[in-house]
């Protein structure tokens, strides 16, 4: 691996401008710590694993969802996973609930 620093900027400019983007010095510079392939077949696994973990749990009431191989990867704990600002809702009135809430209403349809 090169010595970035130590070149002329012109000639880092020629040589980066041709790196692919799996190189590990471009996914240094994008603080990119898996390549684009390695994301997607991770994702599709994860993917998978939630689909068959669902069908699973039809018999299997208390079992854990499956642990995300793309955060493990990425280095992500389970808590800053749950800190997404995605909601998922398991009936449409748990949703309509939410929708109501988040509109200045309380959970149970009154306002105030």
């Amino acid at each position: 691996m090169l010595n970035w620093r130590a070149l002329p900027v012109r000639l880092a400019a020629t040589l980066a401008a041709g790196l692919p983007p799996d190189s590990r010095s471009m996914m240094v510079l994008h603080g990119q710590k898996l390549t684009l392939a390695q994301t997607l077949q991770a994702a599709e696994l994860d993917t998978l694993q939630a689909i068959c973990w669902r069908i699973g749990r039809l018999a299997y009431v208390d079992e854990k969802p499956p642990t995300s191989i793309l955060n493990t990867l990425l280095g992500k704990t389970e808590a800053e996973s749950e800190d997404s600002p995605v909601q998922y809702f398991d009936s449409p009135e748990e949703l309509e609930a939410a929708m109501r809430a988040a509109e200045g209403g309380e959970p149970d349809g009154k306002r105030h």
